[in-house]
């Protein structure tokens, strides 16, 4: 505590900013794991909801699409998404299925499937754009729609 390095630093103004920085990465981190703590609760009932769709993955190339297997993955697809998967509690609702789309392993986006319809209601990727792999995902999912439909 008595350096002068972390007392006067050369440059406040980029100190500062590192401090910031630091600062937020530790929020963002204690609210995901709040998160996922609160939607714990709801995990009971999405896993009976959802069951005998939990095993569905869609694999073309190197895109794999795997519905999303609890809550607490909504949890972390809306933050790594920047999306409102999770905020909006899609794991609540009962017509629909969500699936999230990873190319060479990093997650891409993620679909919502109407289960009454069997029609894509949206697929987003980071901040609620489309990537660049979007056509081949929505592809790859239409073309295993009765694979879905064969669980329902």
């Amino acid at each position: 505590m008595r350096s002068p390095k972390y007392l006067v630093p050369d440059d406040l103004h980029k100190a500062h900013l590192k401090v910031v920085k630091l600062k937020t990465k530790q929020d963002e981190k204690l609210r995901l794991e709040k998160n996922i703590k609160e939607a714990m609760k709801y995990e009971e009932q999405y896993l009976k909801d959802k069951a005998k769709y939990l095993g569905i993955i869609i694999q073309e190339g190197n895109i794999v699409i795997h519905v999303l297997q609890s809550v607490q993955e909504f949890a972390e697809e809306g933050a790594t998404m920047h999306h409102c998967v999770y905020a909006c509690n899609y794991f609540k609702k009962k017509d629909s299925l969500i699936l999230s789309a990873s190319v060479d392993g990093k997650r891409t986006e993620t679909i919502e499937l109407n289960l009454r319809t069997f029609e894509i209601v949206q697929s987003r990727s980071i901040c609620n754009k489309n990537s660049k792999y979007h056509d081949k995902i929505l592809k790859a999912v239409k073309g295993n729609i009765n694979l879905i439909k064969q669980v329902a």
